[in-house]
């Protein structure tokens, strides 16, 4: 049986991304009828696939993160004790929150910006803060999942 932090960083993001890859699909696909079929291509279906790709993107990295696979440099601290080991897994356990809050912060100050100017997309029209949202929504799942996952980033020990 699976846990909630399991289900919640990485069942819910694996979902997420299945529904927004078989959209993408479908107004792929419904573009390339309508090009070939009817002389009439989907003008704004780039520009939702896009959309929908960024959001794929950092709902990815939630799941990648909360598992440990996201690409680590340990080729030198896995030959060290185990004491100094956990220091750097340590260190690069605050670091990485240090510096995901960092780019929290300014992300949101973008948002805020795209906000109040009110910036829409070309084709579709779609407001254009509906695509930074993404990665405060990412940036700050991400966050939840290394703090839920302390345990193993100090221990460097994923597979519990």
């Amino acid at each position: 049986m699976k846990s909630f932090d399991d289900w919640l960083f990485i069942s819910v993001p694996r979902t997420i991304i299945g529904i927004l890859i078989l959209i993408m699909v479908a107004i792929n696909f419904a573009n390339v009828v309508g090009r070939h079929a009817f002389g009439q291509a989907v003008f704004w279906s780039e520009e939702i696939m896009t959309l929908f790709l960024v959001w794929s993107v950092f709902i990815g990295a939630i799941a990648v993160t909360y598992k440990g696979r996201h690409l680590k440099m340990d080729l030198f601290s896995q030959t060290f004790p185990p004491l100094w080991k956990r220091v750097v897994n340590v260190l690069v356990f605050l670091s990485l929150i240090f510096a995901l809050s960092y780019t929290l912060y300014y992300s949101y100050q973008v948002v805020k910006i795209i906000h109040i100017t009110g910036q829409v997309s070309n084709a579709a029209k779609y407001p254009l803060v509906i695509q930074h949202v993404a990665l405060l929504v990412g940036l700050t799942c991400i966050i939840l999942a290394v703090l839920f996952r302390w345990r193993s980033y100090s221990s460097g020990d994923f597979d519990k």
